[in-house]
């Protein structure tokens, strides 16, 4: 069985929409892309539990490439900024979260 569900359930479906706001539509000329809901869900995974980047890979949310390709877009975009501070404020596992684990560059490994 997919893990997918049970990550997507790490992100609530209300904070989601307000995010959703903010992310800039998803390029067209792309073909099959993971899409952003997925991937912050995956980010949440990662900074919920002790987990590798790597692990990543068995959540059917895209590879850990992927996950810290979007994460890089969202931060140089601007974009993270503002997600975070929703997350933070309005998660209610925030408390939880190691938000040490995203510093820096996304392409650094955590």
């Amino acid at each position: 069985m997919s893990a997918l569900p049970q990550i997507r359930g790490l992100l609530p479906a209300a904070l989601w929409d307000q995010i959703e706001l903010i992310l800039p539509p998803p390029p067209e000329d792309v073909g099959r892309r993971t899409d952003d809901q997925a991937v912050l869900a995956c980010l949440l995974f990662l900074l919920r539990w002790k987990v590798s980047w790597s692990a990543l890979a068995g959540c059917n949310c895209g590879t850990a490439a992927t996950i810290r390709r979007r994460l890089r877009t969202w931060q140089d975009g601007g974009y993270w900024e503002e997600m975070e501070q929703l997350i933070r404020t309005q998660h209610p596992d925030a408390r939880h979260f190691n938000w040490d684990r995203l510093q820096g560059r996304a392409s650094e490994r955590n």
